[in-house]
């Protein structure tokens, strides 16, 4: 009986005996089991880059990523990369200004700062600002 769908292209965890599995193969496996999981858990493509940026270590498909504008506007794929020893440099500094910016705005919102901590602060995050490319 001819195996139909899925069953035709069944992946399983381990490599069988006759084979045995590169580093690519294995990326390629690790792939194929986060996009089975998400369309199992019904999670969305976001979801499926989300998985293949906090553990791909390829820095060629990291900066794909970082190169979608609707990829990077996701906040989890910005921590996925920035957490990713593989990302480009580029692409960490990027966002380590970025994360950088959101604690600052996170420390005047919390209150409990001077007006001279606040003061420091809105100048720190006017300086980081200005170092951001005008895409991020």
């Amino acid at each position: 009986m001819p195996l139909r769908g899925s069953e035709a292209f069944a992946v399983t965890d381990r490599p069988t005996r006759e084979t045995s599995s590169t580093e690519q193969e294995s990326s390629y496996l690790k792939l194929l089991r986060s996009l089975k999981a998400a369309s199992a858990h019904g999670t969305t493509e976001l979801g499926v880059v989300r998985r293949i940026a906090s553990w791909i270590a390829s820095s060629q498909v990291l900066a794909f990523i970082a190169r979608h504008q609707r990829w990077l506007d996701d906040w989890e794929i910005k921590e996925a990369l920035l957490r990713n020893e593989h990302a480009p440099a580029e692409v960490r500094r990027s966002l380590e200004t970025q994360v950088a910016i959101f604690d600052l705005l996170g420390e005047m919102d919390g209150g409990g700062l001077s007006p001279q901590e606040e003061a420091e602060v809105r100048e720190d995050t006017r300086s980081l600002i200005q170092t951001l490319s005008e895409h991020d």
